[in-house]
């Protein structure tokens, strides 16, 4: 019971630091039990006041900035409300990947509309155009079948993965 007192208290919290929110791609942690409790701010819902966020599994000590790379993910996504961080500390912001994503995608696809996936699909057809015109195919695959995964009727990423395939 401890922890989920921690993560959803009654009152607001903010980051150490004198900020009144986090920001998406924040590294940051939270102490309880004498571990290191990360968490990565994947998207923050404002409509929701809820942080979208990715759980590494606790650790001992407070790891660098370097470090949180090599840590390993407990939890791929969490709902969590803005109010649920007892005194998070930052850590470190790093760019958003689409693995990083990759529980956010399924949480998507299990409780939203269509119109938001089809936004994230369309960014990374969008960025698979721009590797193939730049010849990168092997990037631009990679792009496309994120799209793909993410609308599997993507028929435009499907076709342009192809050709870059064939090239």
């Amino acid at each position: 019971m401890g922890i989920l007192k921690n993560l959803f208290p009654g009152k607001k919290n903010t980051p150490s630091g004198g900020s009144n929110e986090l920001s998406e791609g924040d590294i940051f942690y939270t102490r309880f039990d004498n571990k290191f409790h990360v968490y990565k701010l994947l998207v923050f819902d404002k409509e929701f006041e809820c942080y979208h966020v990715l759980c590494y599994e606790p650790v001992d000590g407070l790891p660098t900035e370097q470090e949180i790379n090599e840590l390993k993910v407990a939890i791929y996504h969490a709902p969590i409300a803005t109010t649920g961080f007892v005194n998070p500390v930052f850590l470190a912001n790093s760019e958003i990947t689409a693995d990083d994503l990759t529980g956010y995608y399924e949480y998507l696809k299990l409780t939203q509309e269509s119109k938001e996936l089809i936004a994230y699909a369309d960014k990374y057809y969008q960025a698979g155009l721009d590797l193939t015109d730049q010849q990168r195919h092997n990037e631009a695959i990679d792009s496309y079948s994120k799209a793909i995964e993410l609308i599997p009727t993507f028929f435009e990423a499907i076709d342009n993965r192809a050709f870059c395939k064939w090239i």
